[in-house]
């Protein structure tokens, strides 16, 4: 799993964050060579240590003090935990010890969780000088300072509530270790809380499930007793949620729906109703997730106004996934207002991200600049906001400094398929921009194949159009190898309209309908002639114009002229991640590609269309195509004249 992330990874951050992670689970030899070169006070530490085991001395020194340079209070105590040791191995036992001693110091400050290694440290020394009563008295010490569970957590809670998420996991986490000893019910309670409460705090969405489901574990196995220290019924709620929440975003969709419905089977609440309908709107199943939140609606503003706001972030989503410009700014606008009344910075900062999406795609870029501004003032940097700062850089022109933005990313959320591939579009866009289109082209080939990887199709339709757009505009400023370009973009751009035009026929008739047709199929019916048109394939091009023709058609007038602006300077942009939200509110729709799963009822995909019924086209081939690459039908299984 750690390997996958590491090849997930869309920033210098996130890459050093998982291989500090997979270096400790690997051979010295190899954990070495993962942090080589890597910045940062962590990684300082963590090179240190195996450069010191590799007998290399002088350059584990030289980690040392380079990394304390920058180094937080956590970042300084672990450092100075490993500037410990080295003294030791040079026999050095009075610098050790006065090393140590500091060590304890900062450690009880900022990181109880780290408080054992300074102690053991200090015990060692006394051991080294044959002062074993010492040893045994620091032994004793650490027992003694290292503090309860309860103490534990409570500390962890103070950090949380501060927004120290870090250092909340560590400290629940050390809490979590200190009820290991005991199997009695209260402690075993206690273990269940604790887990859950690591859920809510973990780093990434892959540790949240894997806590999650600790608890989950914990909460089922333990007897019902109404003398418990804590509602068993209600940690396992809250554990289902939390794990649904993660699983939605790591596009594990089922999952997280059927921990959804356990948990409504326990307590039927409006949270959950709320996070029902957003695993829905994720997983492509846009009219149920819309009715999930009209539903989720009446019931916040009759039994819960605190999660209202979270539901019309939800439903502006659902509008500016389906274009409807003008409804999402009204629902951003009324979740900002509630949000702030009820003061829920996470369910803020959605909304007004999403106001900044619409004020960037509109080209009001100072507008996007104020609102990306209120947005870390709610939430601190987040990488979301990062997304944001740079499509407005990549919009003004300024390519270099959106990558710059994009490299500076954190790793909060590492490994979420949304954000491994909205992290590769952006990256795609801003090459494009800067002319390089050879790693654009690689750049929104990685965000196809990772929404392949998660199941997300209708993520890849809207990739596969952004890549052929590139390819195509690649095309047009090169010379011999226009027309391989130009048939590239035909592979990647005519399965993609194929597919995106058959979805119209799950949506019922109507303006949502409508707006999916201008949203996502025009635009990829648009690209794939233009590609046909660039290779002069006359006989493909009549059979895609009968089939395009054949269905209902497009809402409004549709050019199929060259379009000169970019993917991302228009309403077809990928809705880009959210802050990373708390378990009991409604996260954010992360694709603008949102679709129902289930076909309607009564409304059959058309038949082929070939100008004599009995003799295939070259459109056939690509329809079959289509059909393998995404995994539904295209047209139906009967065939008529095209006149």
């Amino acid at each position: 799993m750690l390997a996958e992330a590491l090849e997930l990874a869309s920033d210098a951050t996130e890459r050093t964050a998982t291989s500090i992670n997979l270096a400790a689970v690997v051979d010295d030899a190899t954990a070495l060579e993962l942090l080589t070169g890597l910045a940062g006070a962590t990684a300082a530490a963590a090179r240190a240590q195996l450069l010191a085991r590799a007998g290399r001395v002088a350059e584990a020194w030289q980690d040392v003090e380079s990394g304390l340079a920058d180094a937080s209070p956590r970042e300084e105590t672990m450092l100075r935990i490993v500037r410990t040791g080295l003294f030791m191995l040079e026999g050095r036992l009075y610098e050790a010890e006065d090393e140590a001693t500091r060590s304890v110091d900062l450690a009880r400050a900022h990181c109880p969780d780290l408080l054992a290694h300074p102690y053991e440290n200090l015990a060692a020394i006394a051991d080294a000088v044959g002062d074993h009563a010492a040893a045994t008295a620091y032994r004793a010490a650490a027992r003694d300072d290292v503090r309860s569970w309860d103490d534990l957590n409570a500390r962890a809670i103070a950090f949380a509530e501060a927004g120290d998420r870090a250092n909340a996991a560590r400290t629940f986490e050390a809490a979590y270790r200190a009820t290991l000893d005991s199997d009695d019910h209260t402690t075993s309670c206690a273990r269940a809380v604790l887990a859950g409460n690591l859920a809510k705090n973990a780093p990434d969405s892959a540790a949240a499930v894997d806590w999650a489901t600790e608890a989950i574990t914990l909460a089922t196995a333990l007897r019902p007793d109404p003398n418990a220290p804590v509602d068993l019924a209600d940690v396992l709620v809250k554990a289902l949620s939390d794990r649904a929440h993660h699983l939605r975003h790591l596009s594990r969709f089922d999952e997280a729906l059927a921990d959804v419905e356990a948990a409504q089977g326990i307590h039927a609440r409006p949270a959950l109703r709320a996070l029902k309908a957003s695993v829905l709107v994720s997983a492509g199943r846009f009219a149920e997730g819309a009715a999930e939140a009209r539903a989720a609606l009446d019931l916040a503003y009759a039994q819960a106004p605190e999660v209202a706001a979270a539901v019309h972030a939800t439903l502006a989503e659902l509008a500016d996934a389906t274009g409807d410009r003008i409804e999402a700014a009204e629902q951003h606008g009324l979740a900002r207002a509630l949000a702030a009344a009820v003061d829920d910075p996470v369910t803020g900062c959605t909304a007004v991200l999403g106001l900044a999406r619409l004020a960037y795609l509109e080209g009001d870029y100072s507008r996007a600049d104020v609102l990306h501004a209120e947005a870390e003032a709610l939430v601190g940097t987040d990488p979301a906001i990062l997304h944001g700062r740079a499509v407005v850089a990549i919009g003004r022109g300024q390519a270099d400094e959106a990558l710059r933005l994009l490299e500076s990313m954190p790793a909060d959320g590492a490994g979420t398929p949304i954000r491994a591939i909205t992290g590769h579009q952006l990256r795609g866009l801003a090459a494009a921009t800067a002319h390089r289109y050879d790693e654009a082209d690689d750049r929104y080939a990685r965000a196809v194949e990772v929404a392949e990887r998660a199941g997300l199709w209708h993520v890849v339709i809207g990739a596969s159009w952004w890549r052929a757009e590139s390819l195509l505009r690649w095309a047009v400023h090169t010379g011999e190898t226009a027309g391989a370009l130009s048939r590239r973009a035909l592979d990647v751009a005519l399965p993609a309209a194929l597919a995106a035009e058959a979805v119209r026929h799950r949506f019922p008739h109507g303006p949502l309908r409508e707006r999916w047709i201008s949203l996502a199929a025009a635009p990829a019916t648009r690209t794939a002639l233009r590609a046909i048109g660039a290779l002069g394939e006359g006989e493909l091009a009549a059979a895609y114009l009968d089939h395009v023709s054949s269905p209902v058609s497009f809402a409004g007038p549709v050019s199929f002229a060259a379009d000169e602006a970019e993917p991302g300077a228009r309403a077809e942009i990928a809705a880009l991640p959210p802050p990373t939200a708390e378990p009991d509110h409604l996260p954010y729709a992360a694709s603008a590609f949102l679709l129902t799963e289930t076909e309607v009822p009564g409304f059959a995909l058309p038949p082929r269309v070939r100008p004599d019924p009995r003799t295939r086209t070259p459109l056939d081939d690509w329809i079959d195509l289509a059909e393998r690459r995404y995994g539904f039908p295209v047209r139906g299984e009967g065939v008529v004249s095209s006149w």
